[in-house]
């Protein structure tokens, strides 16, 4: 009987008491892993958790995956001031949240690895302006940035902010990269060239996810001018690079140290 009191309780109530008790450390608490999904009683779970979010103040690691959607409002998402924070993420967040908490960060981030989950998937709901903010807030508040997740678009405008990024964030490691429309393959292109041009000298690992497409002369390019630069590692998701040609050219590559990984199953 007194487990299933227990296991009543925890299912009627199974974040709060955690939330609240967390944000009596609010002073100390540098670090913020939770991994929520969602209950019947979410609205208000989701309100703890939003206040317990305006309290943490001394985070320095960010983290929340899950299915339990969060709708900030704009007082809310100014309030989530984080001037230590190094790594941030969060499954269900759209564009202009993080970029608001970007805005109010203080200049230590070095880990934005979104899934853009907030999206599902469907990235042309993405307005062009919150991207373009977004990318200005990452090369002007965040230039320690190591490991970082973007939605590409292909306009002009959006090639040179991205450019911007790459020459202003010299400590970019890992990049993951997600193509709006992915069936441009002189977008691809365009976005290789961007990468020989800019990218910095640490960066060691690219992702092209949403079935990236790039040309087999466009890789070649790459990997071409790829040459005397770290060692790179390649993730890609469209089956396309894992035909014969493009392997073949991959392990030309890698035959010279070029390439050290290049993985398609993602």
């Amino acid at each position: 009987d007194d487990f299933n009191d227990f296991e009543d309780n925890f299912e009627n109530d199974p974040y709060e008491k955690i939330f609240l008790a967390l944000a009596k450390n609010a002073d100390t608490l540098n670090f913020l892993i939770l991994s929520l999904h969602y209950i019947e009683s979410q609205n208000l779970e989701q309100i703890v958790l939003q206040d317990l979010l305006t309290k943490l103040y001394k985070l320095k690691t960010l983290i929340i995956t899950g299915d339990v959607f969060m709708q900030f409002s704009e007082e809310q998402i100014r309030m989530l001031v984080y001037q230590e924070l190094e790594i941030f993420n969060m499954d269900l967040i759209s564009l202009p949240e993080v970029s608001c908490i970007i805005e109010n960060s203080g200049g230590h981030l070095k880990e934005i690895p979104l899934n853009y989950d907030y999206y599902e998937s469907n990235y042309d709901n993405i307005e062009e302006e919150e991207s373009l903010i977004f990318i200005r807030q990452i090369y002007e508040k965040c230039i320690l940035i190591e490991n970082l997740s973007l939605i590409i678009l292909s306009s002009e405008q959006y090639f040179t902010e991205f450019e911007r990024l790459l020459i202003s964030c010299k400590n970019l490691k890992s990049l993951t990269l997600r193509m709006v429309n992915n069936d441009d393959e002189e977008a691809g292109e365009d976005l290789l060239n961007t990468l020989i041009r800019s990218a910095p000298t640490n960066l060691n690992e690219i992702r092209f996810l949403n079935n990236f497409k790039f040309s087999l002369e466009s890789l070649e390019n790459f990997l071409e001018g790829w040459k005397g630069r770290h060692v790179i590692s390649i993730y890609t998701s469209n089956p396309v690079h894992k035909e014969n040609s493009y392997m073949n050219l991959v392990n030309r590559y890698k035959n010279i140290g070029v390439i050290k990984n290049f993985i398609c199953d993602l």
